[in-house]
């Protein structure tokens, strides 16, 4: 393998492994924070029962 060769190879592993990261963080977002709601949030089971 020439010097060339190894070089585009690098480039494209750094692209590859850079798309990977941006599709991932892209994914997480979608995820929901946590399972508990906060104080204000507005969701019924956090209503107190009187």
């Amino acid at each position: 393998m020439d010097f060339q060769t190894a070089i585009v190879a690098l480039i494209i592993l750094a692209a590859l492994v850079y798309a990977g990261n941006l599709a991932r963080h892209k994914l997480k977002a979608f995820k929901p924070k946590d399972k508990s709601c906060a104080a204000n949030c507005g969701c019924e089971s956090k209503k107190i029962k009187n």
